[in-house]
């Protein structure tokens, strides 16, 4: 109890001391809107109001942390890597990535000498996080469109699906989408319908008797013959074949 009475003097003695200061100098601190305007520059991931913001003059002065100023800038970079750490993560940054960027950061602030290094540091850290922010929500905008064509080619698997339809249905060019789908899933956007359309071919000839002819038209292949050769390409051996090696007897 004595130690936690002592500890609350000491620092209740600080707080006076720092609040007589700034009020005898005129000073006040730097403005709490600004730093949640910041804030939130990183947690929308938006780069340009960053460049913005990082031009306009700063209104206040920097909280002094330590007697000594370059211990005292180390210390306000630890309090600002730490909440554009927890903004980062609300934007939607991996919580283990944000956090281990922080340390990378905190421990090559410890090294340096000088105060400009330790700005120069903290300004870096900003933007690595905006940046991969931005980075994370285009990758899941593009992997949500490649969840919505697979989606499109699903529902309409008993079609003729072209890659223009698909691209008008979702409202974007079938150059974007094509580029999109190749990048996240390796493959074309053809390659992926002839491939699911293949799989549920298979299983209709393991499980079923319709006929070669009727699997065909209702896939919508635009013959039997066709119907044979992607299916070929794509089991590595014709329909009969599969049939008579996998079909189920009734």
């Amino acid at each position: 109890m004595r130690e936690r009475k002592r500890i609350r003097r000491s620092v209740a003695e600080r707080i006076m001391k720092t609040r007589f200061y700034y009020q005898e100098n005129e000073l006040f601190h730097n403005s709490y809107r600004q730093e949640q305007e910041e804030l939130e520059l990183i947690y929308r991931g938006d780069l340009d109001g960053l460049v913005r913001m990082e031009q306009k003059k700063r209104m206040g002065k920097v909280g002094k942390l330590a007697e000594e100023q370059l211990r005292s800038e180390k210390n306000l970079a630890i309090c600002a890597l730490t909440l554009y750490c927890r903004a980062a993560i609300r934007g939607g940054l991996l919580a283990e990535e944000a956090f281990s960027i922080s340390d990378g950061y905190i421990q090559e602030i410890e090294e340096v000498r000088s105060v400009k290094e330790v700005v120069s540091l903290v300004k870096e850290a900003k933007f690595e996080y905006t940046t991969l922010i931005v980075e994370r929500r285009q990758e899941s905008a593009r992997n949500l469109l490649v969840e919505r064509c697979k989606n499109y080619v699903c529902q309409n698997m008993h079609k003729k699906i072209e890659a223009r339809e698909i691209a008008k249905y979702l409202h974007v060019t079938p150059g974007y989408l094509s580029k999109v789908f190749h990048d996240v899933t390796g493959m074309t956007i053809m390659q992926y319908i002839m491939r699911e359309k293949t799989e549920h071919c298979g299983n209709l000839l393991k499980y079923s008797q319709y006929s070669f002819e009727e699997i065909a038209y209702y896939f919508g292949f635009c013959s039997q013959s066709h119907f044979g050769q992607v299916f070929k390409k794509w089991m590595g051996m014709t329909p009969r074949q599969f049939r008579e090696t996998y079909g189920v007897e009734e």
